[in-house]
This record gives structure tokens, C-alpha cells and sequence, in this order.
């Protein structure tokens, strides 16, 4: 079963496509599903505790990160802790 739903923003200091260049050779070896551009797009993958997809878009130095579906057993501040790590490898 999986919870829905739920909003992160996060401040970026690179462009864009330069945090998309990352994002799409991290989904290539990580077994994820990516599409999308600069301004908005879409991901789903596996965890070891279910399914998760989400959507992307991208405004003047930030990324918002919408969470559709999550193992209902991994807890928001879980995903949010994540996410901060995967933002943080991507605006390096």
C-alpha cells in the first residue's frame, strides 16, 4: 500500500540542465525511469520497501519535488532526508 502526495522545495545553485545531466546518468544506474526537462518532468523507480514516483519542476534557484506515490511504511521525514541528500549530490 503507498501514501500520496506530498510537496518538497529545495534551493539549487546550478542551472538546470546541469542538475538534469546528473539526475538522468543517476536513474540510468540507479534502475530509474526519467523524463523530463529543464522546466518540469517525471521519475518512478523501486525501493527495497516499494514503489516510488514523483514529478519534477524547476523555478529560479529552486527544485519542487512532488512525491505521487511511497511506500506507505517509509515515513515523510524519511523520504524529505532523502530527497535533501539526492538534491544536495545533484547541485554539487
Amino acid at each position: 500500500m503507498s501514501k500520496t502526495d506530498k510537496t518538497f522545495t529545495f534551493t539549487v545553485r546550478n542551472n538546470p540542465d546541469m542538475i538534469l545531466a546528473t539526475a538522468k546518468d543517476l536513474a540510468t544506474t540507479s534502475n530509474t525511469s526519467f523524463s523530463g526537462d529543464a522546466t518540469s518532468g517525471a521519475f518512478s523507480g523501486s525501493s527495497p520497501a516499494g514503489a516510488i514516483a514523483g514529478e519534477y519542476s524547476f523555478k529560479v534557484g529552486e527544485i519542487s519535488i512532488r512525491i505521487t506515490e511511497a511506500p506507505r511504511i517509509i515515513p515523510w521525514s524519511k523520504v524529505e532526508a532523502e530527497l535533501t541528500l539526492l538534491v544536495a549530490k545533484l547541485d554539487a
